[in-house]
């Protein structure tokens, strides 16, 4: 299965119950792309697979930029800068292996009973459409409560205002966590049902819910003590617990992390 994602949708682009080069598929997905937009992206993102010379070139010919480090031996010297901009792109094809995760982690997308070829294909074409679906779904979402909090975003509430002044100092102890960290730890805790010291385990081992609090690439490391909820708790307003009950409220049982408000990438492509 080879699928491509752009603007936060998902595209299948080729399913097969035979081994193939995924590879061989890239041509053809960036044309997609282009049929879609009426232009060729700036970038793509690939898994190592696809780094062949012949996508290269001809990714090349067409003046696209394709990630990850050329053929051949590495140069002995590496610049800070590149070194910083290869892991900015593998950050952002973060986004095509979340999506893979995420179909299996929500949509069940690894439990597909079908017993026929072509009706375990529907199954999985369903599960991709659903989940873009629910992508627009939750841009919808953002949209109402931007109209509701009158046309600003989140980042420029009183409730994000509130946390980053009760309390802290710019010049003594160790600098404060984000407001989305604080938040994000919460929701994490009340939607798994686990104790502090448990919510903090599941952070660390699990990148998803550490993108989720904010944090951009995976660290095999606790972000914060236990201890540390407790006083997350005390510094959140009155305000954001209400916009935290009100949320919990909406998606019920759903995984609070499927809600993509960050930016998309319009200019490039991910697989």
């Amino acid at each position: 299965m080879s699928a491509s994602c752009f603007d936060g949708f998902v595209f299948l682009d080729h399913i097969s119950w035979d081994n193939y080069n995924e590879s061989g598929d890239l041509k053809a997905q960036v044309e997609a792309f282009k049929n879609y937009t009426g232009y060729y992206p700036e970038s793509v993102h690939v898994d190592k697979i696809y780094r062949t010379r012949e996508n290269r070139a001809w990714c090349k010919e067409r003046g696209i930029i394709m990630s990850g480090p050329p053929l051949g031996r590495p140069p002995a010297n590496i610049s800070k800068e590149k070194k910083k901009q290869d892991l900015e792109s593998e950050r952002i094809r973060n986004c095509i292996e979340g999506k893979f995760g995420q179909g299996k982690r929500r949509f069940s997308l690894n439990r597909v009973m079908a017993k026929l070829s072509h009706t375990s294909q529907t199954a999985i074409a369903i599960t991709f459409l659903v989940m873009n679906l629910s992508t627009h779904l939750s841009r919808v979402f953002y949209a109402f409560l931007c109209l509701f909090f009158k046309n600003k975003l989140f980042s420029q509430l009183d409730i994000a205002e509130s946390y980053n002044s009760s309390g802290f100092s710019a010049e003594m102890g160790a600098p404060a966590k984000s407001f989305r960290m604080a938040l994000g730890a919460l929701i994490i805790k009340e939607k798994l049902g686990t104790s502090d010291r448990e919510t903090v385990e599941q952070i660390k081992e699990n990148p998803y819910l550490q993108y989720f609090i904010g944090i951009s690439s995976y660290r095999n490391e606790t972000p914060f003590d236990a201890s540390m909820l407790v006083h997350f708790r005390e510094r959140i307003s009155a305000l954001s617990r209400v916009f935290y009950a009100f949320l919990c409220l909406f998606f019920k049982n759903k995984l609070f992390s499927q809600l993509d408000i960050a930016e998309s990438y319009n200019s490039a492509i991910y697989l």
